[in-house]
C-alpha cells in the first residue's frame, strides 16, 4: 500500500467490496467502500446459506451471514482465506481474498448444508458440521465476526481505539475495514472505520477531492463541508456508481489520541433522505475514544526493522535479434533503500534505470526519488503498516509482513541489513 494507492478495503470485495487491501488512510481511498455498499445491495433476503462451522479439504471454515450477505473464513496451513459474497436473484456472487492479499472472483451454489465455491476452474465443497445457535438473518458478532447479533450494546476494537453503540434496529458485524451496520427494512449500509488523518484541515482537503475510482465511480461534493464540532466534519456526495445514481454521507471525527473514525453511509439516490445524515451524526457523536492497543506482531516487526536498512532490488534484461550486424536489447533496474534510524528519522533513496539498444542507436533514462522525514509502525485492521512521513507532509505507507524469515513491504521482499547511516 503506497501513498498513491486507493484501495483501503479488500479489493476482493472490490466488486463485492472494494476491501480489504486493502487499507484506507483518507477519503480519496474510500472509493472501494462504495463498491462494497452498492454491490452488497440495499436490503436483506432469505437464502439457502446456513451460518455455522464447515469442513473441507482445504481446512476448517466458519460462515456468518447478515441477511443476504455472507463471509466464509477458511483457516488453512497457508493462512486465512476469506470469501465474501451476496445471495441475489437465486445466485451467489463472491470474491476470494488469499492470505497474500490476492483477489479472485468466484461463483457459488448452496443448499442442504453445503456450499460449493468455484474459483479459477476449481470447485471446493464445504459441508456444514454445526449450526450457529440462533443463527438467522442479521447474525454476526462485531467483536469476533461470529455469534449472535448485537442488540444495541457497545462494541469496539482496542486496536482501533474506539467504541460505540449501534442505533436501535441496526445490527453490526465486524469486517477487516471496520464495523458494517445493516437494517432489515432500511436500505443501504453504514461503515464505521478507523482513519489516520490528524486534523480537520486534512479531512476537509480530502473531501474536496471527491470520490473518483477508475471509470466506475464518480461522486462530487453535494454541498459545503460542514463543521459539526471542534473535532468533527460532515460532507455529502452525489454522483454515480457503475451508472447508477448514488449518494453518500461521510462524517469524520478526530480522536484525541491521533487518527479517528469515519462514519460512512451510502445508498442509491432514490433511497437517500435526511435519515442518512441524522444516522451518521448520531453514530459519530456517540463514539468513545481510547489509546490504540497494537497487536503484539506490530511491536515485533517494528523492533525487527528499527535502526536497520531496508533494501529492495529488481532488474530485468533481454537481448533481441541482430540488426545490421548489431545486437539489440535492453533492460531496467530498480533499487530502493530505506534507512530507518533508531530514534525516528528516515532517509528514502529510490533509483530507476532503463536502457535500450535498437541496433542503430541506444539510449536510456534514470530517475531518482529521495526523501527525509520520520517513520513509525502502527496497526491497521490488525496488521502492521510502515508509514514514512516526509518533511513536507507527504507520506508513503507499506503493508509490513514477515514470512519464512523474510521481510516484505507491500508484498515485495526487502533485505534487512545493518544501517551505517544512522544506526
Amino acid at each position: 500500500m503506497d501513498h498513491q494507492g486507493s484501495d483501503f478495503l479488500i479489493q476482493s470485495v472490490d466488486r463485492v467490496s472494494g476491501i480489504h487491501r486493502t487499507l484506507g488512510r483518507s477519503l480519496s481511498r474510500l472509493i472501494p467502500l462504495f463498491r462494497v455498499l452498492f454491490f452488497l445491495g440495499a436490503g436483506f433476503a432469505a437464502g439457502p446459506l446456513e451460518p455455522g462451522r464447515y469442513s473441507s479439504r482445504l481446512g476448517k471454515a466458519e460462515l456468518i451471514r447478515q441477511g443476504n450477505l455472507f463471509q466464509l473464513s477458511i483457516q488453512t496451513a497457508e493462512g486465512l482465506y476469506r470469501v465474501v459474497g451476496k445471495e441475489q436473484n437465486g445466485g451467489i456472487q463472491c470474491m476470494v481474498v488469499t492470505p497474500a492479499g490476492e483477489k479472485l472472483s468466484c461463483a457459488a451454489t448452496a443448499g442442504d448444508g453445503r456450499l460449493d465455491i468455484r474459483v479459477q476452474g476449481q470447485t471446493y465443497r464445504f459441508t456444514r458440521v454445526t449450526r450457529q445457535s440462533g443463527a438467522s438473518a442479521g447474525s454476526g458478532s462485531p467483536g469476533t465476526g461470529t455469534g449472535a447479533p448485537h442488540a444495541q450494546r457497545e462494541i469496539g476494537d482496542p486496536s482501533w481505539g474506539f467504541r460505540f453503540t449501534p442505533p436501535k434496529g441496526w445490527s453490526a458485524r465486524k469486517i477487516p475495514a471496520g464495523f458494517l451496520l445493516g437494517h432489515d427494512s432500511i436500505k443501504g449500509f453504514v461503515l464505521v472505520s478507523p482513519h489516520e488523518m490528524n486534523s480537520l484541515d486534512e479531512i476537509r482537503a480530502e473531501t474536496r477531492k471527491g470520490l473518483v475510482y477508475e471509470q466506475t465511480t464518480r461522486m462530487t461534493l453535494a454541498g459545503p463541508v460542514q463543521t459539526l464540532g471542534q473535532n468533527m466534519l460532515g460532507a455529502e456526495f452525489k454522483g454515480s456508481f457503475q451508472g447508477t445514481p448514488a449518494r453518500a454521507r461521510i462524517v469524520g471525527v478526530l480522536s484525541p489520541y491521533g487518527g479517528g473514525v469515519l462514519v460512512q453511509a451510502a445508498v442509491e439516490e432514490a433511497g437517500y433522505n435526511s435519515t442518512c445524515a441524522a444516522l451518521t451524526e448520531e453514530i459519530a457523536k456517540g463514539v468513545k475514544f481510547s489509546r490504540r492497543v497494537a497487536p503484539p506482531i506490530v511491536k515485533q516487526l517494528e523492533n525487527r526493522i528499527r535502526g536497520k536498512l531496508l533494501t529492495y532490488l529488481s532488474s530485468y534484461s533481454s537481448s533481441g535479434s541482430s540488426s545490421g550486424g548489431y545486437s539489440t536489447g535492453g533492460g531496467f533496474s530498480t533499487k530502493t533503500e530505506i534507512f530507518l534510524c533508531t530514534n525516528g528519522p528516515f532517509s528514502y533513496r529510490g533509483r530507476d534505470s532503463m536502457s535500450f539498444d535498437t541496433g542503430g542507436g541506444f539510449g536510456g533514462s534514470h530517475s531518482r526519488d529521495n526523501a527525509l522525514g520520520t517513520w513509525r509502525v502502527y496497526a491497521y485492521q490488525g496488521r502492521p503498516v510502515l508509514e514514512l512521513r516526509n518533511r513536507n507532509g507527504a507520506k508513503r505507507e507499506f503493508r509490513l509482513s514477515h514470512r519464512n524469515r523474510k521481510t516484505y513491504l507491500n508484498g515485495k521482499r526487502y533485505f534487512v541489513t545493518p544501517n551505517s547511516l544512522c544506526p
